[in-house]
């Protein structure tokens, strides 16, 4: 395989990251695809806490959910900066991806002061051993501000308590995605 899509990168990322019976965020929920992955590998023994702003990102996750046989989950129309009042006890691992939601309203999307509030107060429920996978859209209005003050953010935290990868693809055209790892020591 040719890992030259996002998706491809962050689905190997995904596998490697998550197990059985973990606590997991999507903290940008949109169209369910990571909630759902993240279901078939936490099973039963797990919970998944996805976060969104958008009555319809609730709605078709709660739509592809429902085709498998799992209810540890739970839907929350709320900003993802307020996950410490969903979510009791530590977070084995977390996900982003930060912009609007594919086919709608492109003026709803993440910004990027409400972004790094979230992980702020995120960074501190996660336990030790856990990862955020953050994937950064440039191209849209307001996304490669959200990308450098993500990057800002990620220069600045203290490497004795965290591991940073920033992935990208430098011979792609017109500002491709670019993937962040945030490893909790």
């Amino acid at each position: 395989m040719i890992y030259d899509k996002t998706i491809n990168l962050v689905q190997l990322f995904m596998s490697q990251a998550l197990k059985k019976g973990d606590i997991a965020c999507d903290m940008t929920c949109g169209n369910g695809h990571d909630s759902l992955k993240i279901l078939e590998v936490i099973g039963k023994e797990g919970h998944l806490y996805a976060f969104d702003i958008q009555k319809n990102a609730l709605k078709n996750t709660k739509e592809l959910l429902s085709k498998i046989d799992e209810s540890n989950y739970s839907l929350i129309e709320d900003s993802n900066e307020n996950a410490k009042a969903y979510v009791h006890g530590h977070i084995d691992f977390a996900i982003y991806n930060l912009g609007y939601l594919p086919g709608a309203d492109k003026t709803v999307k993440t910004e990027s002061k409400a972004t790094i509030r979230s992980l702020k107060n995120l960074l501190p429920l996660m336990s030790h051993g856990g990862n955020i996978i953050i994937t950064a859209y440039k191209a849209h209005d307001g996304g490669m501000e959200e990308y450098k003050a993500l990057c800002d953010f990620v220069k600045n935290l203290n490497q004795k308590e965290f591991g940073v990868i920033n992935i990208n693809f430098p011979n792609q055209i017109n500002f491709p995605p670019e993937i962040f790892i945030i490893g909790v020591k």
